[in-house]
């Protein structure tokens, strides 16, 4: 895995189907939120299906582009409560 300094960047290689990278974050208020996630293509990317307390959202992301390319993927309107959380891809 590599992480950008600032933290915009992480870059995760899974050897084998079903190997995930768990993020978790944190929600001060709960609510219905609109969840977007930038993501990087490229060839040799694969896809991805994104988890929000192990519950999927979203459809299947490909990851797969010919030249590196980032683009917006929504997971939809997600309702959370106010506490920690963990995203999974």
């Amino acid at each position: 895995m590599v992480k950008v300094v600032d933290g915009e960047l992480i870059f995760f290689r899974g050897h084998t189907p079903g190997d995930w990278y768990t993020i978790p974050f944190s929600v001060d208020a709960e609510g219905d939120y609109d969840v977007t996630i930038n993501m990087t293509e490229l060839n040799g990317y694969g896809d991805y299906q994104m988890y929000i307390d192990d519950q999927p959202y979203g459809e299947v992301y490909c990851g797969y582009a010919k030249a590196r390319n980032v683009r917006k993927h929504s997971l939809g309107t997600v309702h959370l409560t106010a506490e920690e959380h963990t995203l999974k891809l």
